[in-house]
């Protein structure tokens, strides 16, 4: 029976056919959260990681890893869930949904989020022929001081005072009251819209009266799961008259008394001075038609005067 040898170039040139048919049949990319998730500390967040176009990743090597690709956040390998792989500080902390893994889909739960879990963090696939990754930023914020209201007074209107409440980064929808002393719901006038970051952002307006006593601004989720509010005491002082406006007042008429006596006193000044240049004028005009010898006034000129005012030119002589 004769051996068979086989050609070197045809086993190399198979070798890369079936490579390049399977690598063509078999790639895919992989689709994650956006480039910055927002959590909550305290509250579970939810990585999303994809493959588009939709294949069946039941059998591939899923990876959660932080930072770097050693650090293990969860590991999916062999058709189950590697828990002994990953770092302590996970350990019993998450849990991968793979209802959806036929189609490339899973869903990694991060429970009871804590400051240190904020970082990079990153999912890869990777099955015989290929393999992709996806990473993102993982946001943890207080939870408290991020949504905890704030009730500025605004302004006076309508004989009241109009209060604003506003809250940020709401991970869904939530629901906007305000509240009286006696627990009651007060109307308003509400907007919640929502961010660029896709989160939701409150704001509410309410205008209240005199006696309104402690006000509340309660915002919750749909759920109840969650509940923040901030209080504001609206007593009389809100609404009693300050005397600085009636010493503003007071101050406004007496500057407008003193700018018109100024006014008038200058216009009179005007008007005299106006008289004593014509009355000069006419006395130089006289001077120039008297004749020589009567340039000079004689005190017996002087008491032939009759009685009145005199005036005198300083361009005369009087003797």
């Amino acid at each position: 029976m004769k051996s068979l040898h086989w050609n070197p170039y045809v086993a190399l040139v198979l070798i890369l056919f079936f490579s390049l048919l399977e690598l063509g049949s078999g790639q895919w990319q992989v689709i994650g959260p956006e480039n910055r998730v927002k959590a909550f500390v305290g509250q579970d967040t939810v990585f999303s990681c994809s493959l588009s176009p939709e294949t069946n990743a039941e059998f591939m090597e899923v990876r959660f890893f932080k930072q770097r690709f050693s650090a293990i956040v969860h590991l999916y390998q062999h058709g189950k869930d590697q828990e002994n792989k990953q770092m302590p500080d996970y350990q019993r902390r998450t849990e991968l949904v793979k209802d959806g893994i036929v189609n490339g889909q899973v869903l990694l739960r991060l429970k009871k989020v804590i400051p240190s879990d904020a970082g990079l963090y990153g999912c890869w696939f990777s099955s015989q022929t290929y393999e992709d990754e996806a990473t993102w930023e993982l946001e943890v914020s207080d939870m408290e001081m991020t949504l905890t209201p704030l009730i500025s007074v605004m302004r006076y209107v309508d004989g009241g005072i109009q209060l604003h409440c506003q809250s940020s980064g709401w991970l869904s929808q939530p629901i906007v009251r305000w509240k009286g002393s006696e627990g009651n719901d007060l109307p308003s006038d509400s907007k919640v819209i929502r961010n660029m970051h896709g989160l939701f952002d409150v704001e509410t307006f309410l205008t209240v009266r005199k006696n309104s006593g402690s006000i509340s601004c309660s915002i919750q989720l749909s759920d109840k799961s969650l509940e923040v509010k901030a209080r504001i005491f609206i007593g009389e002082l809100f609404f009693q008259q300050s005397p600085w406006l009636f010493v503003s007042t007071a101050l406004i008429i007496i500057c407008c008394a003193v700018f018109c006596i100024l006014l008038w006193m200058r216009i009179s000044f005007s008007r005299s001075r106006e008289k004593l240049q014509k009355e000069l004028k006419e006395l130089r005009e006289l001077k120039q038609h008297l004749e020589p010898g009567k340039n000079i006034i004689t005190h017996r000129d002087f008491l032939s005067f009759p009685a009145g005012p005199l005036f005198c030119d300083f361009d005369l002589l009087c003797f």
